[in-house]
């Protein structure tokens, strides 16, 4: 998946300016090819399991695909990914990172599949068992145990054998805390460690013992108080749990699918700890007559972030139960969208739409979930997938509409904004404008005026970009992140008058903005993160006034403030590039290499671009990129990038793996400024010149193939 260079809106926000860093990848390899790289047809990116995007969507969808061979093809495919991932994290001595694959891989069977043994973990105890060492060895109690029960499960010939370590773990775990904190602290540890392992593994062997370890400390914590009054060193020792007993025991009993039993296993909690608004609701629950008890439990536990998958689930056997039930599938569809769950979201508000379809509400939040479904396949460049959901998205807003007699809201215009983003990645750049103009047809918005403005600014249709910009400058906006995002259009305005030779407004349009900046960062109490965008576009205006020295004091401070903003070293990198500034670039790269925020994807293509100018200015090849590349492994497509730039080998693998029209130019435009064939001129003009015909024209390759062959508008538009 690739993003364009630059900063563009990508959707409209509620309340929130959201900046996407658009950074595309690419990659080639081996000698010169005597012949050009075929041109692909109209295809989308394909999922490769090692990019963490394209596992997660793997993974969703796995997750609501109904029972048989498929889903469990699906579930083996995916479960191969983790044991890699564990392999690899255990040669680097990651063991934190391995241990989080390991709870991704066993995550992928449900309780009941679990407890019928229809789960296939003996395929995976050479991944296991190697886990289960490491952490025998170096005290790590949770990860132990986890990893002994899921041997349990896997080995059921040496499950007695296992399950008794787990019982001097926990012995040895309680003696440290008694030891500690004295008889006062008996089953206080223990409980902590199985309370973090149960969301791995809801096994039975962890539940009861769970559920046990509850009972028998609140009849020890009673009879203490009765005996000696209300102790409260006990609850500072044993923390809220003992105040939530039964909460906690009704959780762990639904998540392990045995909600049934909830009643019977809280029949002796009394006093403190206790529930009886709950138990009434399981009262109800338990008499079968409606949905909503199971809804009320639910909202009890939507409560708390550490019970809102305990909502979810009791949402979700509401709606097995009660098919027939609106409410429980809208209920289930809420609590999917909490969790970040869209798939299963979708789902569920279709099925309630059938039942009682004027809901408005929920019409709202499915539109709402098609939009994000269009948007986040177009952007990670797999355009007919998202032309399917918006034909989908189509399909639904106009029964909604109708249903409803009134246009349906959110409307299809940021869903057609983001389609012709799509299609710009196929270089379908007529068909993008079309979509555009769909956008625009149902209402003027920023994003697409802006996009509509770029598009025209990368084509060196200046005067059209300056008019598209300007139209966004001038709708009436109140919120924040429309003021915010208004002063970054009016800099990429005055880039368009530099471009087309009028130096003094473009000029002034910067010198006003700086005063604009300041005066939205003195009104408003900036986060971290708009903090860091803010001072990025103060630091670009600068730099097109050529103050050089203040607009990299303004990266860094930026840089220092963005946190996780992944994408930001890697903006300012291409940013300055493309306008010939290596040097500072080289500062931001190196920046980017010492920061664990920043992906190995963005550091991967930094290097390629810091080893590319470097080649291009016929300077000694910059070491840090070079022994970055030799270091990347793996089959994802940057890291075939990576080894090529490194050895000048996988040439021949690359072609097989464009099969996209991005992935085509970025293997034309690292084999001309990267490959032996940089060597070959004549070779490299035509190489570029065939990356700037793909009409790429939101990817660095093709802006940077611009600057090469003389063309580019950003040099013109920072040359004033």
């Amino acid at each position: 998946m690739r993003w364009a260079y630059f900063a563009v809106t990508l959707k409209r926000m509620n309340s929130r300016f959201l900046l996407v860093v658009v950074l595309v990848l690419g990659a080639c390899g081996g000698p010169p090819s005597a012949t050009m790289p075929r041109e692909p047809g109209r295809a989308d990116a394909p999922y490769e399991l090692e990019n963490n995007d394209d596992l997660a969507e793997s993974r969703q969808r796995f997750e609501i695909m109904d029972k048989g061979p498929k889903r469990d093809k699906d579930r083996d495919r995916i479960a191969l990914e983790y044991t890699r991932r564990i392999r690899s994290h255990l040669r680097k001595r990651q063991r934190n990172s391995a241990f989080a694959s390991f709870g991704n891989l066993v995550t992928l069977w449900n309780a009941d599949e679990l407890r019928s043994g229809s789960h296939t973990l003996r395929v995976y105890v050479k991944e296991i068992q190697p886990l289960r060492k490491e952490f025998s060895r170096s005290g790590g109690v949770k990860e132990a145990i986890a990893t002994l029960e899921a041997l349990s499960l896997a080995q059921p010939e040496n499950a007695i054998e296992h399950q008794k370590e787990i019982d001097e773990i926990l012995a040895y775990s309680d003696e440290l805390g008694i030891a500690k904190d004295g008889s006062g602290a008996t089953r206080a540890r223990p409980i902590l460690v199985l309370e973090k392992v149960l969301p791995l593994l809801a096994t039975d062997n962890i539940v009861n013992r769970l559920v046990s370890l509850y009972q028998s400390r609140q009849r020890a914590i009673q009879s203490a108080f009765r005996r000696q009054g209300a102790d409260y060193s006990l609850l500072r020792i044993h923390g809220t749990g003992a105040l939530n007993t039964t909460h906690n025991i009704v959780a762990f009993l639904v998540q392990a699918g045995r909600s049934r039993e909830a009643i019977q296993a809280i029949e002796a909690i009394t006093g403190i700890g206790d529930d009886n608004t709950l138990r009434t609701i399981l009262t109800n629950i338990s008499a079968q007559k409606s949905a909503t008890p199971w809804l009320e439990l639910a909202a009890k536990y939507r409560e708390t972030d550490l019970d809102k998958h305990t909502a979810f689930l009791l949402c979700q056997s509401a709606t097995v139960k009660f098919p027939g039930d609106a409410k429980a599938a809208f209920a289930a569809g809420n609590a999917a969208v909490v969790l970040e769950m869209p798939l299963w979201a979708i789902q569920y508000y279709e099925n309630g739409l059938k039942l009682a379809p004027r809901d408005a509400p929920a019409n709202r939040a499915l539109a709402e979930l098609y939009e994000q479904q269009v948007s986040r396949f177009a952007f990670a460049g797999r355009p007919n997938a998202a032309l399917t959901e918006l034909h989908r998205f189509e399909k639904f807003y106009a029964q909604a509409s109708t249903i409803l007699d009134k246009p349906l809201s959110p409307d299809l215009s940021s869903a057609y904004s983001a389609m012709a983003r799509g299609l710009v990645s196929l270089g379908e750049l007529q068909s993008a404008r079309e979509y555009l103009k769909r956008s625009l047809s149902l209402g003027p918005n920023q994003s697409t005026l802006e996009y509509l403005g770029t598009l025209s600014l990368r084509q060196n249709k200046v005067k059209l970009a300056a008019q598209y910009y300007q139209k966004a400058i001038d709708l009436e906006t109140d919120s924040f992140s429309d003021k915010f995002n208004k002063l970054r259009l009016q800099r990429l305005l005055a880039e368009t008058k530099a471009a087309a030779g009028q130096y003094s407004q473009a000029s002034k349009i910067r010198t006003d903005l700086l005063l604009k900046w300041a005066r939205l960062i003195k009104e408003y109490d900036l986060g971290r993160a708009t903090s860091a965008a803010a001072l990025i576009e103060i630091g670009k205006l600068e730099f097109a006034r050529g103050q050089l020295e203040a607009a990299s004091s303004f990266f860094f401070q930026a840089l220092s403030m963005a946190g996780d903003s992944k994408g930001s070293h890697a903006d300012l990198v291409a940013f300055l590039i493309t306008r010939g500034s290596y040097e500072i670039a080289l500062d931001v790269y190196l920046d980017a290499l010492g920061n664990r925020a920043v992906t190995t994807y963005y550091k991967t293509y930094m290097s390629l671009w810091i080893l590319a100018e470097s080649y291009r200015l016929d300077i000694e090849a910059e070491s840090h990129s070079l022994d970055f590349l030799r270091e990347q492994r793996g089959g994802l497509w940057s890291a075939k990038l990576a080894q090529f730039a490194a050895t000048g080998k996988g040439r021949k693998t690359l072609e097989s793996m464009a099969t996209t029209r991005g992935r085509r130019a970025e293997l034309l435009y690292y084999s001309a400024v990267i490959g032996p064939e940089r060597d070959t001129p004549s070779r490299v003009q035509t190489l570029l010149k065939e990356v700037v015909r793909g009409s790429m024209v939101l990817f660095f390759e093709y802006e940077m193939a611009k600057v090469r062959l003389g063309q580019s508008t950003a040099g013109q538009s920072t040359a004033n």
